[in-house]
């Protein structure tokens, strides 16, 4: 019999103590987010008044969250990789409802306010009804070549939202038809060469777009904010996206992006949770920083070959993408790249990548490997926080250091080996919550150091 197993908690050595502290720890989190996600599963949404009922949906997705929280400095630790999908799974469903339920509210309340209008208005229309007739059913004005709707026409309510630009309009301008919110389907003629800033944007009724072949700018926000845009015909003549063109637009699935595009802008597809796939063409050289974030549907994309950078958070939250190719041209990645692409299995980094950036892997539970690339110099902060099923990371002799918490709360991580070329080891580094980990480094190095002093086991081995 070991004669330790006989001796009280209190005298049993220091690592044991460690050990059996941080057991009694994580089972007390374990068993407090159980004990709250068993009580919010039997918790029902009263049905009264729809706004209350959206916040009480929303009250309900951040316990979720917070839960989720707690799992995830759990990953590895009983079937709680389950109860963490489950987590994910039921705030996206709160959060969504809650969504939802606004949209249909609002769009309830600006229908009554629109038939109220109708009626307050319908002995007016009758008065100058020839009249009326005998104007078209739109009316434009021009600004320097752009035409801009004239506010207030009757002919949206009897043309049922349907409007052609005219085919004398070269630029569509900015804000031209801004929170139209009867405007429906819109037809551009080969004439008009640009979409200007935010010339649809909120218009929250709007379906479709068909443009034709002439469009070569799609502004900063021009459909902003058009939640039931599911059908937009783009022309081969364009050749840039601005920031934010599509964002939030819920419904849209895809978007052909014709040869010739060069730039996407910043978060120009950011919260488009329907689209489910993208092939960028070799044209485009610059995509801008959280072009794709918040894309939850999205399965598959292909990037240019020509392509220098991915900036700061280009596909973050993008849970659904479990792989993606990364063109050799790449010498740059941006800080939270990848960040929260829960289903994301592998991933290699281009040799020309210099800096592992801040963030870039971090809530990837299921990446299991991860090869740093030759050339690397350094790892950054939070790089591989709570990859939980990483099992397998090389770091090359490249490497010189290693930011704060990069590999924190790997669970799965039991060994790594630390080449004597990495100098400088930040608070945390490599150091999991509650699963031991093994550095293997040559004696006297800076990851010796680091594990002396922050008590991790060591195994020295030389590899020159």
């Amino acid at each position: 019999m070991n004669y330790e197993d006989t001796l009280p908690a209190a005298q049993l050595p220091q690592d044991e103590r460690k050990k059996q502290i941080a057991e009694t720890a994580k089972q007390q989190i374990y068993d407090g987010a159980v004990k709250r996600m068993k009580a919010i599963e039997g918790w029902k949404v009263a049905k009264k008044s729809k706004t209350p009922l959206a916040e009480q949906y929303r009250d309900v997705s951040r316990e979720y969250m917070e839960i989720e929280s707690m799992f995830m400095y759990l990953s590895g630790f009983r079937d709680v990789n389950r109860l963490l999908e489950q987590c994910v799974k039921r705030r996206t469903k709160y959060t969504e409802t809650a969504a939802a339920i606004e949209t249909k509210s609002t769009a309830v309340a600006r229908r009554r306010i629109r038939i109220a209008a109708v009626i307050a208005i319908a002995t007016i229309v009758l008065a100058v009804a020839a009249y009326r007739l005998a104007l078209p059913m739109w009316e434009f004005e021009y600004m320097d070549g752009a035409v801009v709707y004239k506010a207030g026409n009757l002919g949206m309510i009897v043309r049922n939202g349907k409007i052609a630009i005219p085919d004398d309009a070269t630029v569509v301008g900015s804000h031209a038809f801004q929170d139209t919110t009867m405007l429906r389907h819109v037809t551009i003629p080969e004439s008009v060469v640009k979409i200007d800033s935010e010339a649809f944007f909120g218009c929250d009724s709007l379906i479709s777009v068909t443009m034709a072949d002439g469009v070569k700018t799609i502004g900063a926000s021009a459909f902003r904010n058009c939640p039931q845009l599911s059908s937009i015909t783009v022309p081969a003549s364009l050749t840039e996206i601005g920031d934010y063109a599509f964002m939030s637009c819920l419904e849209l699935t895809s978007l052909p992006i014709p040869d010739g595009v060069t730039r996407i802008g910043d978060s120009a597809f950011l919260g488009c949770i329907s689209i489910q796939g993208m092939a960028i063409p070799d044209s485009v050289t610059s995509i801008g920083a959280g072009a794709f974030q918040g894309c939850l549907s999205m399965r598959e994309i292909s990037l240019p070959s020509g392509l220098a950078r991915i900036s700061d958070r280009s596909f973050q939250g993008c849970s659904e993408l479990s792989s993606i190719d990364i063109p050799d041209s790449v010498t740059s990645i941006g800080d939270d790249a990848f960040m929260s692409c829960a289903g994301l299995q592998s991933l290699r980094i281009p040799d020309g990548v210099g800096v592992i950036p801040d963030g870039m892997l971090k809530f990837c539970s299921k990446l299991t490997e991860f090869d740093v690339p030759d050339g690397v110099t350094r790892i950054g902060v939070l790089a591989f926080q709570a990859c939980s099923r990483l099992k397998d990371v090389r770091i090359p002799a490249s490497v010189e250091s290693i930011g704060e918490y990069a590999f924190w709360n790997c669970t799965s991580l039991k060994e790594v080996y630390v080449p004597p070329t990495v100098l400088t080891i930040d608070q945390n580094a490599l150091t999991n919550k509650f699963n031991a980990l093994t550095i293997t480094c040559e004696k006297g190095s800076a990851a010796d150091l680091y594990a002396q002093e922050n008590g991790i086991d060591v195994r020295y081995e030389n590899r020159e």
